[in-house]
Order: structure tokens, then sequence, then C-alpha cells
């Protein structure tokens, strides 16, 4: 394999392959690093493409003609991407001998130099050694002919380069017609394949919706059909506007340039966009973080809004195509301003629209009106940007977390999408009462203006809920709703977060957090409005986030304060009378289930009163039959499913120290993550702990059963034994780090202490919590856990071992404690 051959790639003698070969891979390192310290913000991206195809396309003709020379019957073309002369740093190079059989396997020996040669010169080579025939063969699949179809010569006289395309030409192989309908098949077979919420914080800039492979393939297409190698060429065949072709080689240009960088940082050939690159790549462009944004997000942003516009104007090009291959379509007349060619919906006018914007609401209303039709047509989109500039703004924007999976614009079409099936009238199973609460709405369309102004004004600098109030009192005024109906959406618009904290972050079980909510209500109406938009607006954030026990707890603060609205905002909070009413009612449920007043009555005198005030009738129900025949000293373990996967946990048990970190351990042990904790004292020392829980990993089975047994044998031992397993962070989760933030407040009654935690998500976090709880000798009395992507906030009630509130050394103590834990850069490292 080794040998004298022509002059090497530095100019002088090679005296063996391996000489040749390690010559050949410096100057390639040495150009790639000229391309790199190229790259930047204004680099024509274009240029460095070329530069690294040129330098890649000479190491390999000079390879050739040291392993073959000019050995007749053999051509050499480039395939695929480096075919097309665009070459990324880390991209594959795919390569195609054409060669009749008796060539192939007269210079089998040397062709397998070459290709060893091209490796050992660091060039990651795929190849291909076919005759003509084989071609045409081998191009009855669409991949393989997708490649050939950018063949570059570059050891090819005019006779193989004419084979090649005789091979491939439509007569053989691939129609134009069948080739389009091919690969819109497969572009949205890969768009479907593309579409997971991970994809829109990590996207594919070269295979995912608007990347890359989308602009290719509408190359590959107008090169079939028409013959052209530039999309500016279908603009003179009357398929593509001039501002539309130059929009495309705009992306296009942004889009190489975002993959060449990721290329860089990365340093192998990675295509999706990480979060462990994304600030090296911001970086890189030269971006930096100012008030209103952060450097990855200007950077997402260009690249969501580039993928937008490839997405916008390949649907046109495609529906062109379309008419290309069948015929224009004559238009069926839904009315006068509108019809329908080939199932999308045109305007009438050639230059609609052509009076005012009023048109716009009527392409809207016809489009609602006729559920059948497929979409807008190619020369009626791109609409809504205009029509609401400040909508415009937001296309695009996304929030460097991991709680919003979609960036502004998509994550409020994903609200008017869940209002809508609010109006279906179908009760929908994520939605215990939505469908009850949609037919009450006196308007319905004021809560769909709420929904697409609610989050509008991100991005501003400011708050965007008052911003974005502005914007919305400004439409409605300008559209002419009256006073009111502009004032409720307003009003919704500023208030669209607080229904989710209340619920979240504060005790809905206590009646004075109900009435605070209710004084912001103050009517039924808005009431109804705000839970119907906090659904739509939790849910629109990202498929996982809402869940079963998000539906639960609005839905309780929803009853409770209609409940409280109808009562009247200026009664007295009598907390006896509520406890009564709380017995009675739970006493009816468990004599309807069998049992006799004298056994109510006892087991009412075992339980705290707080439980009456706390929890809801059928919960007490529950938990009385469950303790019926408990004895002192004895410990009860009950779990049941409450709504979807969601299981709430009752331990009946006397007090121990380190119960409920033996508890919490076991949870997260088998997977579940805890959303709502209470702890209460009952008489005799006994705690009545009640845990709301979500399968939080894919190992925990879900089995009520399963779970419970684990629980009694964990709680039958002894409690320092039990452990939460130690699992390491998901990768997205390392990049979203930052100190825990300890805050401490006294309850309303001044008898407990509040701790409020705000750090890091991750695997075990609330086990480590508790552990340093116990460790500082504290109780816990209640918790809230709310995780918002990879920030978890959560609030805990607690007190000394004697049910005092914290002085300020044991917050001190806790404080330490807690950050010694859970900050990984603390002095002490995370445990």
């Amino acid at each position: 394999m080794s040998g004298p051959g022509p002059v090497d790639v530095a100019g002088v003698a090679a005296t063996s392959d391996a000489d040749w070969a390690a010559t050949a891979r410096a100057q390639l390192a040495a150009a790639d690093a000229r391309l790199a310290r190229r790259y930047g913000p204004e680099a024509d991206i274009d240029r460095l493409l070329a530069l690294r195809a040129r330098a890649v396309d000479l190491v390999l003709r000079q390879a050739w003609a040291r392993c073959l020379g000019e050995a007749p019957g053999l051509a050499l073309f480039a395939v695929g991407g480096y075919g097309r002369g665009e070459l990324f740093p880390r991209s594959d190079i795919d390569l195609l001998v054409l060669a009749e059989a008796g060539a192939q396997q007269a210079h089998e020996a040397a062709l397998s130099r070459f290709f060893a040669l091209a490796w050992d010169a660091g060039l990651p080579v795929g190849h291909a050694v076919r005759s003509p025939a084989e071609c045409t063969a081998a191009a009855a699949d669409q991949t393989v002919m997708t490649a050939l179809l950018e063949a570059r010569p570059l050891v090819a006289d005019a006779a193989a380069q004419a084979a090649l395309a005789d091979a491939i030409s439509p007569q053989r192989v691939w129609p134009p017609r069948e080739f389009f309908l091919a690969k819109r098949e497969e572009l949205q077979a890969r768009h479907q394949r593309f579409g997971d919420t991970s994809d829109n914080l990590e996207p594919n800039i070269k295979d995912g919706p608007g990347g890359l492979r989308d602009l290719h393939t509408l190359g590959w297409m107008a090169l079939r059909a028409f013959g052209v190698s530039d999309l500016h060429a279908v603009v003179e065949l009357g398929h593509l506007g001039q501002d539309e072709a130059a929009a495309l080689a705009r992306e296009r240009r942004a889009l190489g340039r975002l993959r060449f960088g990721l290329h860089l940082v990365a340093g192998r050939p990675e295509e999706r966009l990480g979060f462990d690159y994304q600030k090296l790549l911001a970086r890189r462009l030269g971006l930096e973080d100012d008030a209103h944004s952060l450097a990855v997000e200007k950077m997402m942003q260009g690249f969501y809004r580039s993928a937008a516009i490839v997405r916008r104007i390949s649907d046109r090009l495609l529906q062109r195509f379309e008419e290309t291959f069948d015929g224009e379509a004559e238009a069926v007349p839904l009315n006068p301003d509108f019809g329908l060619k080939r199932g999308y919906l045109a305007a009438a006018a050639p230059y609609w629209p052509e009076r005012d914007l009023r048109e716009v609401l009527g392409l809207f209303s016809t489009w609602a009106a006729h559920p059948e039709i497929r979409g807008l047509h190619s020369r009626t989109a791109g609409v809504l940007g205009q029509y609401l500039p400040a909508f415009a703004r937001v296309s695009g924007r996304m929030q460097f977390d991991l709680f919003h999976a979609y960036t502004v614009d998509q994550h409020t079409l994903m609200v008017l999408r869940n209002m809508a099936g609010f109006a279906s009238g179908q009760p929908d199973e994520r939605f215990s009462i939505a469908h009850e609460v949609w037919p009450r709405l006196r308007k319905p369309e004021l809560l769909l203006l709420a929904g697409l102004f609610h989050d509008i004004a991100k991005g501003r600098g400011g708050d965007h809920s008052e911003l974005g109030a502005v914007d919305a009192r400004e439409f409605c005024a300008a559209h002419g709703l009256s006073e009111s109906d502009t004032g409720l959406v307003a009003w919704l618009v500023e208030q669209h977060l607080r229904m989710s904290v209340t619920a979240q972050k504060q005790d809905i079980a206590d009646p004075e957090v109900v009435r605070r909510f209710a004084i912001l209500m103050g009517e039924r109406e808005r009431l109804d409005y705000l839970y119907l938009l906090t659904c739509a607006d939790i849910a629109g954030t990202s498929p996982k986030v809402w869940n079963a026990w998000k539906d639960r707890l609005l839905a309780d603060l929803y009853l409770a304060t209609r409940r409280m609205l109808r009562e009247g905002l200026e009664a007295p909070l009598d907390v006896e009378a509520r406890v009564a009413e709380a017995r009675e009612e739970t006493r009816a449920l468990v004599r309807a289930a069998g049992f006799d007043d004298a056994t109510i009555d006892r087991q009412f005198a075992q339980m705290p009163d707080e439980a009456f005030l706390r929890f809801r009738p059928e919960q007490l129900a529950w938990q009385t039959m469950l303790l019926v025949d408990v004895r002192m000293g004895d410990t009860r373990v009950a779990v049941r499913r409450i709504a979807g996967t969601a299981l709430e946990v009752f331990v009946h048990s006397p007090d121990r120290d380190g119960l409920f970190a033996a508890i919490v351990a076991t949870l997260d042990r088998h997977g579940y993550g805890i959303h709502q904790a209470r702890v209460l004292m009952g008489p005799n020392g006994t705690v009545f702990d009640t845990f709301e829980v979500l399968p939080a990993d894919s190992f925990a089975s879900g089995d009520p059963v399963q779970l419970e047994a684990a629980l009694a044998q964990a709680l039958s031992g002894e409690l320092d034994q039990v452990r939460a397993t130690r699992r390491a962070a998901p990768r997205q989760l390392r990049h979203f780090r930052f100190p825990p933030t300890v805050e401490f407040n006294t309850t309303a009654d001044g008898r407990r202490s509040l701790l409020s935690l705000v750090c890091p998500d991750r695997p075990g976090l609330l086990a480590e919590v508790a552990l340093a709880l116990r460790a500082c000798r504290l109780r816990v009395h209640d918790a809230r856990i709310a995780t918002f992507g990879e920030r978890a906030e959560d609030l805990f009630q607690i007190t000394d071992e004697h049910d005092r509130p914290l002085d300020g050394a044991a917050q001190e103590a806790l404080r330490a404690e807690l950050r010694t834990r859970l900050d990984p850069d603390s002095t002490g490292a995370a445990r």
C-alpha cells in the first residue's frame, strides 16, 4: 500500500503513503484553523463553505493521482452535500466512483488504497463504486437518487459526466412529479419526527422543521422539475417571488452560519443546537447579554425566525410546485371574497387585501367556518404579523429555560388551541371542569383576545403583564369594543399569572388565602375567564408541565373562590363553623358507607381539628374509614389514585424523628415526585401526613398497591436506614445552575416559620431538603412543591422540635445546611 508517487500536497516527493497522509492531515488542519479564525458574525458563510470544499477537493484529487494516476474507465464524483460544494467543518464527505464492472475489478486494490489514504489524511469519506447501470438501480432509493442529483466531478471527463447524467435521467428513474411527491412525503415525515418538544428547546439546525434540509429539499425539487440548480432561477419561471428568493437566501446563510459555528464549538459533526453549545456559540457570534435578553436568547430567536420564514415560504412553494405538476385548480367559491384551491383558502382578489384590514377578519372568519380547509393558499398567507405588529415582535422569541418549551408566538397559538378545545363542548380528561365553565362565558371571544395578548409584551423590559394590558386595551378600543369588554380583556392580561401563583405557592386550603384571591376577582365572571385562561396558559407552556395535580389545584381554588363569592366577601370568617360544616359533610359520607355515629365520633376524636379545615370532606371520609381498626401506636399507610396518574399517600403514625425524611426518601426511591405535602399533629403524639404525588421517573410503577407496600415496609424498620437513591441530574439541568435562595418569614398567626427555597431542580432534591431539616431537628407541617422547568420553588411551614417558630440562630443553621447540601459551589460540596 505504500510507495513513491506523484508530488504530494506539500509539493515535495513523498516517500510513503503514511508520510503523505500525515502532511495532508496537517495541511487540512491548518486550513480548518484559518477558516475557524475567519468565522464570525460578519463572515461570508458561502465563502467559508466553498473554501473548505476546495481544500478537500485538492487533497482528494492528489490522493487519486497518487493511487490511480490516469487509470482508464474510472471517474470520481463528489455527491451529497459535498457535491453542492458546501462543506461544513465536521461534515461527512461522500464520493462516487463511476466505473464499469471490468474497470472496478482491475483497479480494486488501487481504489482500496485511495479510500484508506483519504481516511489516513483525516477525511471521513463515505463511498460507493458503481457502474452507470448500477447507479440507475440504486437510484430507485430516493435517498441515493438525491445524493446523485448534485454530483460534482472531481476527476471525470465529459463522457463520464454524460454517462452519470443519463443513468439518473427522468426517462430512467424518478420522473419529476413522482420525485416531488416522494420528497414532499419525506419532508412531512421528517417534520413529524422532529416535532417533539425537546427539539423546540434544542433544535436540529440541519434536519429540524425549517432547517437547512428543508431548503435543500426545495432545491432538489427545482433541480428535478426544472433543471435549475439555484432557487433564484425559479423566480424567472414565475414560481417564486424575488423577495421570497432573497429571504430564502438570507435565511440559508443565517442557518449555515449557525451550523458552521456549531461544528466548531462541538468539535464533532453535531447538528442539534443543544444547551451544551448554545452559550458558546452565542459568544462566538459576538452576542452579549443586555437588560432585555440574554445573548443566547438573541441567537435562538434568530434561529426560530429563520426557521419560521423557511417553513412559511417553503409551504407556499410546495403548493406552487403541486400546481405546476397538476395544473392550477379553479377556485371553488366559498363566498364573494374567498374560495378553495386544492383545499387551500385563497382570496378572490389578485392583490388581496385591497382595501383595509377588515378583510383580514373576513379571511379568518371564513377559515373558522370551514374546518375542511387544509390551510392558507400560498398567495394569501403571512397576514397575522402585519395585522398585529406586536405579535410579529415576539415571533421566534424564546426564553433560556426548561419551563418554556415553545417560543412566545408558538406558545400563544398553543394557548388559543387549548381554548378551542374548551369551546368544542367535549370534556377533556386533562381539564376536569373547563367544559363546565366555558358555557358560562358571556363573550368567549374576549377570552381569545386575552390569550392572544397575554405574553405579547415579553422581551421589552418591564412587566410584560402590565405592558401587554396596555396593548390589549389599545387593540380593543381600536376595534370598537365597549369599555366594559375592553376593561375585562386588559384585566385578564394584567392578572394572567395571579391564579397560577396563588394555587401553586400558597395554601389554598387556608380560607384567608381564598378570601384575598376572591377580593381580587370581585365577581364570578372574572373568575370564570381567569380560570380558563390559566388552564390554557399552563397547558400551552409544555406538554410536560400540565398534570393532574395542577388541574386539581386550580379546580379547587376555582370552586373555593366561587363559593366565597357566593356567600359574600363581607361575611367574617367563622373557623369553628367551617370545621363543624366539614365534620357534618364527612359524617354523611362515612355513614353512607355503613358506619354508625358512635364509631364516627370515636374516630373524629382521634383526628386533628385542623384536618377538618384543610382537607375536603371526601378526603376526611377516606382517612376516617382507614383508621377505624387502627390501634394506638400502630402505623397505617394507604395510597389511592385521585386523578389520572396522580396518587394520594396517607400515613398515620406515632411521631418519630426522621419520619418525614423517610417517607420522602422512599417516594423518591420509587420514582415519585411530591407536589404537595401536609403534616398535621393529632392527639396522643400521632401524625397525619398526606402527600399528593405523580410519577416522575420511568421506573415509577404508578400502582397504588405497590407503593403502599413499599412505604409500609420502609416505615416498619429503622428510619435512619431509609435513604434516597443518588441519581445524576439530567444533562439539560446542568446548564441552568444558580445558587440556592433561602428566605424565612412567619405565618400570619405567628405559630410557624415559612421557609422559601428557590434552587435548581434535580433528582432527589426534596429528599435532600428533608434530610437538612432533620439534621437541624426541625418539624415540617406543610409543604408546597412547585417546579418550573429547571427551577424549583418550594415553600415549607416548619417549627423547631418544640413546635415554636425558628429564631435567628436556627434560621442561619438551616440556611447553612441547605446551601451545603444543595449548592455544588459552596464550601461544602453538595452531598
